[in-house]
């Protein structure tokens, strides 16, 4: 009796565990908050770090889009063999984008739901607490095509509230191997990972905030940019769309609605971006 007590409370214990890990939807996996970071990186053997930042977060009135606006500061880098010995160079990204996920309440899982299952071909999902993004709840899928002949495999893996953690894709024949893959974040009080060191964070972006003064802020007629070498200057609404392009020191916004908006300031000492406040 006792036996059978047991084995009833581990079976019971084992589908609420099973049922309380469901598949998570687009919304979940893509449920960032304002100032969390996220860095991922290449497996192209040399330094590199895309590093964001998320500046705004808006929902659409439907509840069915979610739009955010971010901050950049990516680098890569390759070796320079003319000199002797060689050196690394690095190139610079800095800047502000604007990203969206609709169809917030689609299974993540549902892309992948037409993969092959076949002799050549097969298709896994798992959903499981992930150890290297610290107890996040994670979803992969691994698609292998072309096992009878010259196999590719495609691994894609997504966590809660982290977006999509890793994309690799293997094809020993071609040869080509390419990941991309998260090594750090930060969400609150949260921090998982180890962030980017490297030398390469003091660079034109340090440099051209030195040299660029934006004022006031908050603005109610008129925004004043400070800077020489002036390439050229954007204002972006808070969700990321253009407002205007100049190479003027000044932009008028006395008609823009009350509300935050984002200015990029391109010279040749770099690339900033600076939240304004619009306010009459």
């Amino acid at each position: 009796m006792k036996k059978l007590l047991y084995i009833l409370l581990f079976t019971n214990l084992t589908l609420s565990m099973v049922n309380a890990q469901t598949m998570m939807t687009i919304r979940n996996v893509y449920d960032f908050n304002v100032n969390d970071e996220f860095q991922t990186t290449l497996n192209t053997g040399t330094p590199n770090a895309n590093r964001y930042k998320i500046l705004s977060r808006l929902l659409s009135a439907n509840n069915d889009t979610i739009f955010y606006t971010r901050s950049y500061n990516n680098y890569s880098s390759y070796p320079d063999y003319s000199t002797t010995p060689p050196h690394m160079v690095y190139t610079y990204s800095v800047g502000t984008d604007a990203i969206h996920y609709t169809n917030l309440d689609t299974l993540i899982s549902a892309q992948y739901k037409n993969n092959p299952n076949d002799s050549c071909n097969s298709s896994k999902d798992t959903l499981y607490t992930s150890s290297q993004y610290c107890g996040v709840l994670v979803y992969q899928n691994i698609t292998v095509r072309g096992t009878c002949f010259e196999p590719q495999t495609y691994t894609n893996v997504y966590g809660k509230g982290l977006g999509q953690v890793i994309s690799d894709y293997n094809y020993p024949a071609g040869p080509a191997h390419n990941r991309t893959s998260l090594f750090y974040y930060k969400k609150g009080s949260v921090v998982c990972g180890s962030p980017d060191t490297t030398l390469a964070s003091i660079n034109k972006y340090e440099l051209a905030q030195q040299n660029i003064h934006i004022y006031p802020n908050p603005a109610q007629n008129k925004i004043t940019i400070d800077a020489t070498d002036v390439i050229d200057i954007k204002l972006f609404d808070v969700i990321g769309k253009q407002i205007t392009s100049t190479k003027e020191n000044n932009i008028d916004v006395s008609n823009l609605p009350f509300g935050v908006y984002f200015i990029q300031v391109q010279t040749k000492q770099g690339t900033i971006t600076q939240k304004i406040i619009v306010q009459h």
